[in-house]
């Protein structure tokens, strides 16, 4: 039989102060009204008032409000745990009164439409897995068909969470903390008030990626996406795979020259060696899932030969580059073998630091050398564990390959000997200016591209020469061996 009011109120026991809160909450709901908690004292007691209790703003105009000032209020309280006492929590009645009619449709109470403490754990769990509030939402009403909070609900628990684990630090206070925790390289600027003004950020792995793969990077920058007005520039690297990952991360105040040029040479640093604290979580989720993608591709791929590949032209290949780079190898192949190959223009070589059709039918009836792919494409000498330090594993590996060469070097001939010496000479005076930025410029369009320059080059003046167009700083003749002969 269901109870009235009064019995409920005063018969009522129950072990914790959960129970209470899940108990009284059911029962008013099923009488049109809803409850929420206007004060409460750890393990001791707990003020209840109807929603509706309260004062409205009348200042904001703009906005409506439930609050009647309803005077309803009792109170959840813990008896002793002494002789005359069991430690359980029951209702002291302050006053029953209200001064509204109950609702017929208790779903437009917002404390109805509270979460319970599972779903509470679960939006947790998803907020930090990085999954967006609508996709949580449903997530929700999959395992609770009659679940009757709104996505609204969501947002709400995400903002008490990001408050919760704030504590009582200022976000920007929280977010340097946590960068220094996770082992982030940042770099802060202050504009005359003191303020940040640039702020560059990228994760351990991503600079474990960029010194893996240090050739290929690109620049984006998406406009004033968060509450603070500043761009974020985002820099991407590419793999040996022909995939991208994240490299790093710059908030701009503005976008001139002065700012890309201290983007850059923050992002130099690392090559050498919502709010801003939420894009930071989702950058951790992201540059990690990006990692370990690439780390199982790359010990995949040195494990697996390509069926289409499985041929002696390739054998000094398998396991050595990507499967991307075999790819375009097979695809150049192909083409060679059908023996239609139009005037060569460098263009291939010099764009995907892969051998044309052109250079492929030279080595027909051989077995083709691993010494004509770009480094950039090599799978063999790259290792992403990141138990290893960056610093000491560059310094063991560059050792290693050291003490290959000096044991090769000795059975090379002359010539071999003399290219050898002309490459190591060549790379030992070689200046590093790739990301300094230009003086006395006040553009901030970016340059063109290699390929963009070869096609305007070839636009303009009549190929006389098949090598005429290919970049000599990156493919010296002597090591082509062009002779024009295919």
């Amino acid at each position: 039989m269901e109870l009235n009011e009064k019995d409920y109120l005063t018969i009522s026991k129950f072990d914790s102060c959960n129970d209470l809160l899940k108990s009284v909450r059911e029962f008013y709901y099923s009488k049109g009204y809803g409850i929420s908690i206007r004060g409460s004292r750890k393990d001791k007691h707990v003020i209840l008032q109807r929603d509706r209790s309260g004062i409205a703003n009348k200042r904001k105009k703009t906005t409506a409000s439930r609050l009647i000032d309803c005077p309803f209020k009792i109170v959840g309280k813990k008896c002793s745990d002494g002789p005359d006492g069991d430690g359980a929590w029951t209702f002291n009645v302050k006053d029953l009164t209200h001064n509204h009619e109950p609702s017929t449709d208790i779903s437009g109470h917002s404390s109805f439409r509270q979460l319970p403490s599972e779903s509470i754990k679960s939006v947790k769990e998803m907020t930090k897995a990085g999954i967006p509030p609508r996709q949580i939402f449903s997530s929700l009403r999959q395992k609770t068909p009659n679940l009757p909070a709104i996505s609204r609900t969501i947002y709400n628990v995400k903002k008490k969470i990001r408050k919760e684990n704030l504590g009582n630090r200022p976000m920007i206070n929280a977010l340097f903390e946590e960068l220094e925790e996770g082992g982030f390289t940042y770099d802060i600027s202050h504009n005359s008030e003191e303020h940040i003004s640039r702020l560059f950020i990228a994760h351990p792995l991503s600079i474990k990626l960029v010194k893996a793969f240090s050739n290929i990077f690109v620049m984006d920058c998406t406009y004033k996406t968060n509450k603070y007005n500043m761009s974020l520039l985002d820099i991407t690297g590419v793999s040996c795979f022909n995939t991208s990952f994240y490299s790093g991360f710059v908030f701009l105040e503005k976008e001139d020259e002065e700012n890309y040029a201290w983007a850059l040479r923050a992002f130099k640093e690392i090559i050498g060696q919502g709010d801003l604290r939420e894009v930071k979580e989702k950058i951790c989720l992201a540059v990690e899932h990006e990692f370990n993608e690439i780390k199982v591709k790359l010990s995949s791929e040195k494990l697996q030969v390509p069926h289409y590949c499985n041929m002696p032209f390739f054998r000094e290949l398998h396991s050595h580059i990507s499967h991307f780079a075999l790819k375009e190898i097979y695809r150049q192949y192909d083409v060679a073998k059908d023996g239609i190959i139009t005037l060569c223009t460098g263009h291939f070589m010099t764009t995907m630091g892969l051998p044309c059709a052109h250079k492929i039918k030279y080595w027909q009836g051989t077995t083709f050398s691993l010494d004509l792919i770009h480094p950039h494409r090599r799978i063999d000498t790259l290792s992403l564990n990141v138990q290893n330090d960056l610093h000491g594993e560059g310094i063991d590996r560059f050792d290693e390959l050291l003490n290959e060469l000096h044991s090769t070097y000795q059975r090379w001939p002359l010539n071999k000997k003399e290219h050898a010496l002309s490459v190591i000479t060549k790379l030992v005076n070689q200046s590093v200016t790739v990301f300094e930025p230009k003086r006395g410029i006040t553009s901030t369009t970016r340059d063109p591209s290699r390929f963009e320059l070869v096609e305007s080059s070839q636009s303009h003046n009549k190929v006389d020469d098949e090598n005429s167009l290919i970049d000599l700083n990156v493919y010296p003749l002597d090591t082509f061996d062009l002779d024009g002969s295919f």
